[in-house]
Parts: C-alpha cells; structure tokens; sequence
C-alpha cells in the first residue's frame, strides 16, 4: 500500500477508535457499556478500575505515532511503512470491531477478536524489531512504544475476556480462586518467556500494571489471589530490571572505544 494512502487511513482509524471507544464508555451501545459489562461478567481475575486508565496511554501513543507515521510518509520514509505492513490497520478495525461484539454480549467471539488483534500486534511488533527502525530515543518511544504497551494490555485482555466467557458459561465459577492464580501464571510465564526470548520489557511492564490492580482488588477480598498477584508481578518487575540492566551493560561495552 502507498505510504501516504496508510497513513492517512491509520490517522482516521485512531480518531474512530478513539471516538468509537469514548461513545461506547460514556453513552454505551444498547443501554449497555463496556465498564457495565465488565461488572456482569466480573471474576477474581479483573483487575480494579484504574488498571483500565492504561487504555488513555495506549490512546494518546497511537495517536503519536499516526502524526509520526503521516511525516514519515511525506518525507518518503518508507522503512516503517514496510516492516508494519498492513497489521497496524487491522488491529484498530478489530479493536472497534470487540467493542460491538462485547456489547453484543458475543463473548466467546470477543475472545476471538482479541486474540486475533494480539497476533497483529505481535506480528507488528515482530516485524519492528527485525527492520530496527527505531534508531533514537524519540523513533523508540513513537514507533516501539505504542505497539508493545497495546500488545501486552491486549495479552491481558484475552485473558480476562476467557474468564468472562467460561464464566458465563457456568464452566469456571467467577469466584474459582484457582482459576484467577491460574491466569495469573499464565500471564506470568508468557511475558517472562518474552523477556527472555526478545527483551519485550515495556510489554512486561504491562503485566506488572495488571497483577497490581489485581493485588490491589482483591486485597481485602480474596488475599490468596492478592498475594498471587503480587508475587507475580513482582517476580516480572525483577526480571524486567535485569534485563535493562544487561541490555545497558552490553550497549556500553558496544560504544566504549
């Protein structure tokens, strides 16, 4: 595709996303909303309701990086544009695309959807990091930075949105405190097999957000998975310095003359 045709396609995809999600949170779809549903379909796994604020970060980086990518393509800077492909577009259509379904109450096809956008998002992110374009400080935070974050909140949300579904289902019980420390070491296992295979460590981060407010939820409710959680998180967080810390050793070691 033409840079500037993506470009300019992903700008006004952001600004839907964007005003597609305010619309569903505020007014709702059907006299339904997002937060509502997630109350319905509540489990020991949802974290509390400022884990959810991250959404306003993963916003405001993709809207840095739509202004990002639309300069880029008016200097011919074409580098970004053929290591993304076409995964970032389709991960805003399907990001728009589970709100519907969501509020359908389709949660098994939202489990779907979310799972599909992890895949672009990871393959993005993939792709980023083979074509290195991320060569300074800014390119880091605008092109590396929002696909990362976005990845690994989407990563949590496939779970969450499974508990919901099994849930409903009456297949999990939305109080199975086994089931949340069993998603918790999932997700555990998962960023920490990342950090160790590619150094994802903003994405782990995520996971770091997401066991606090877990912790933080269930801590004068069920204090098992609270204290799961926090060892959970913990444990990434740990894993998370260390790699930044040899990732920085090695970098000096590269540049020392």
């Amino acid at each position: 595709m033409n840079p500037r045709l993506s470009a300019g396609l992903n700008a006004l995809l952001v600004v839907a996303v964007v005003a597609w999600n305010y619309w569903t949170a505020a007014v709702g779809l059907n006299g339904k909303t997002v937060g509502g549903m997630s109350r319905i379909y509540d489990t020991l796994f949802t974290p509390a309701a400022y884990a959810f604020s991250i959404w306003g970060l993963i916003f405001l980086l993709q809207g840095a990086h739509a202004v990002h990518q639309l300069r880029a393509a008016f200097r011919g800077d074409e580098a970004l544009f053929n290591a993304l492909g076409p995964w970032l577009l389709i991960t805003n259509v399907l990001n728009m695309l589970w709100t519907f379904v969501w509020l359908s109450e389709w949660t098994a096809t939202s489990v779907a959807v979310l799972f599909a956008m992890n895949v672009c998002l990871f393959i993005a992110v993939r792709r980023l990091e083979e074509a290195r374009t991320y060569d300074s400080p800014g390119r880091r935070l605008l092109e590396w930075w929002p696909f990362t974050i976005y990845a690994g909140w989407v990563a949590v949300a496939v779970l969450a949105n499974l508990s919901a579904y099994l849930s409903k289902q009456g297949w999990v019980s939305g109080e199975s405190e086994g089931w949340a420390i069993g998603m918790i070491a999932v997700a555990m296992a998962y960023n920490l097999f990342l950090l160790a295979r590619r150094q994802l460590v903003t994405h782990a981060w995520v996971a770091v957000w997401a066991c606090g407010a877990i912790a933080v939820r269930q801590w004068n409710g069920s204090t098992t998975v609270a204290w799961s959680a926090t060892k959970a998180g913990a444990l990434v967080a740990v894993c998370c310095a260390v790699v930044l810390y040899r990732t920085n050793r090695s970098e000096r070691k590269t540049s020392a003359p």
